[in-house]
């Protein structure tokens, strides 16, 4: 809201007036209300706005016009409980703009009269001044023109009472009593004094509302950093005794962009004119505390708590559920942001867990490092899987994910690249038939391995085996080939069609998951000449079948079982 400034000077006429207006809104004179009470020293601060019916001077009510609003008054009261004002201090401080104890003691953020001058933005018809000090009672009394008298008062008050007074209907009180609540916890949230709009607290402790934060406290200072909640841009706000003295997005703040930070110090001050907070050389020094914060300990609090996130298992309840998954989204995108920050993180920091293994095994952002450098990949998959288990047991890191997922995203940003694969987009391994299931299979394969051979192929057997289960991406596949079989393999070389699968000097694996060739298996049982020849005519699907070739499979399928039929 404010900027830092070389204001020029102001001329003598031109100087109540510019403190008049010295804030967009007429109300930031609760602002220096609340300051002059905080230097009087109250620990309690009352503020509201009443609304007094103007006397219609017995009017006949017939006349009145009930859709007329009421009018009358509304009073901007601020009340406190400060040690109150002798007549030394109303016309040596309170009158005169510039006489100030201000910057006497580190604690004391206001001038007397700079609070005073700023509620005649809000125009109004009288501002009445009550205080009592030391035996002595005043009123001190403005009128619209800022011409004021002072009166000896009959009875004693404890503290200080403001009252600015204007015309207004009903609605109109009502209307400035809401911008006034708001204007009081724009600019009194942090006020270590209670605070206090209608009875209702405004005032509260210097924190940002995120679920990540750190504070730290240094001789009277205090800085706030966290990152913001989801949605939410980065921000910050600059505060002395807890008032508000700047606050806004965070374009002023080159370097920290994306984090919320508030700033509280005695040595945050704003220009003569009110309009700026000075940028001198403790403002700069603060600035650079709130950066070297993030890199450090918010770096160091957002992956302490990823690390408790990754460990917490995923709540049944719906809401509970919401929640988590709302929390690893922030979480993530935290996490993210210090990594794409460039900078070294704090030492231990890249060794606390933010994946976790399908297997449920720890793994940090130095393993995925590691990995990269070792292997040139890692894999991720969104479940356990023999395949997931076969690839840990190798050695290889493979990540609990799915493609898009916070895990994913920080996955890319540590600069993986096209490193981090999906298991099933690289490796299969088939699994082995129950024992039982061994036989039932055995004709089919043994008629398949007989055909084969005798058109030539350079297989070295037929076996059947699962090639459907969570992961695979071979699941429809109607055969492979393996050196071994049950291997962990790369994709590329186990697939094939037709010729290729046949000119193989390998083992062949029939897929017993696929439909077609479960129909098979049933068929070679009392068939399986002609079954061992529909599955070589599948393996072909998709790639040409020389007639030819296609003729002599036939006739040695025909031969074959002419000679098992009549044997």
């Amino acid at each position: 809201m404010h900027t830092t400034a070389a204001p020029e000077p102001l001329r003598d006429g031109e100087v109540v007036e510019h403190f008049v207006h010295q804030y967009e809104s007429p109300l930031g004179c609760v602002r220096e209300l609340v300051q002059n009470s905080l230097d009087a020293g109250s620990e309690e601060i009352d503020i509201r706005v009443d609304f007094e019916p103007e006397d219609t001077g017995g009017a006949d009510e017939a006349l009145v016009d009930a859709d007329e609003p009421a009018r009358g008054f509304a009073e901007l009261v601020v009340e406190d409980r400060g040690g109150g004002m002798g007549r030394g201090v109303i016309e040596g401080r309170l009158v005169t703009l510039f006489d100030s104890v201000g910057d006497e003691e580190p604690n004391r953020v206001g001038r007397y009269g700079v609070g005073l001058v700023s509620v005649f933005a809000l125009e109004p018809e009288l501002v009445i001044i009550d205080s009592s000090w030391r035996g002595e009672n005043w009123r001190v009394v403005f009128d619209r023109d800022r011409r004021y008298t002072l009166r000896r008062r009959a009875g004693a008050i404890y503290g200080t009472v403001v009252r600015v007074i204007m015309r207004a209907t009903a609605d109109q009180a009502d209307a400035l009593r809401e911008r006034a609540r708001a204007a009081t916890r724009d600019w009194c949230r942090h006020v270590a004094a209670v605070v206090r709009f209608d009875g209702e607290r405004i005032s509260g402790p210097l924190a940002i509302d995120a679920p990540c934060s750190v504070t730290v406290r240094d001789e009277g200072d205090a800085i706030v950093v966290a990152h913001p909640a989801r949605g939410e841009a980065g921000s910050y706000g600059l505060y002395r005794a807890g008032l508000t003295l700047a606050w806004g997005d965070d374009e002023r703040a080159p370097g920290i962009r994306g984090i919320a930070y508030k700033i509280s110090s005695s040595r945050l001050d704003l220009t003569l004119t009110r309009d700026a907070v000075i940028h001198d050389v403790h403002y700069q020094r603060l600035i650079a505390q709130v950066r070297s914060v993030v890199e450090t300990r918010l770096c160091e609090r957002v992956f302490s708590m990823l690390e408790r996130r990754v460990w917490t298992s995923v709540p049944e309840d719906e809401a509970a559920r919401a929640a988590h998954e709302a929390l690893g989204e922030y979480l993530y995108d935290a996490a993210i942001w210090h990594i794409r920050r460039g900078y070294r993180l704090p030492p231990g920091v890249e060794d606390r867990a933010a994946f976790r293994s399908p297997a449920g095994l720890a793994i940090g952002v130095s393993a995925v490092r590691r990995a990269l450098a070792r292997r040139g990949v890692v894999f991720f998959e969104a479940e356990r899987s023999p395949l997931t288990d076969a690839l840990e047991d190798r050695g290889h890191l493979v990540i609990r994910m799915t493609p898009g997922s916070p895990e994913h995203r920080l996955l890319k940003a540590l600069d993986t690249g096209g490193r981090a694969v999906a298991v099933c987009e690289r490796c299969c391994m088939p699994l082995p038939l129950a024992e039982d299931a061994v036989e039932r299979w055995r004709p089919l394969t043994t008629a398949v391995a007989q055909l084969i051979v005798d058109g030539g192929g350079e297989i070295t057997g037929v076996i059947a085996g699962h090639l459907d289960y969570h992961g695979s991406a071979i699941a429809r596949d109607v055969a492979i080939t393996q050196e071994h079989f049950g291997e962990l393999a790369q994709l590329a070389d186990v697939r094939g069609r037709g010729q290729e699968l046949l000119d193989r000097v390998q083992l062949l694996v029939v897929n017993a998951d696929h439909p077609a060739v479960q129909t098979l298996a049933t068929l070679a049982r009392s068939e399986p000449e002609f079954a061992a020849y529909q599955y070589i005519k599948l393996m072909f699907l998709g790639a040409r079948l020389d007639p030819e070739l296609d003729a002599a499979f036939a006739e040695m399928t025909v031969e074959r079982r002419w000679r098992r039929r009549n044997r």
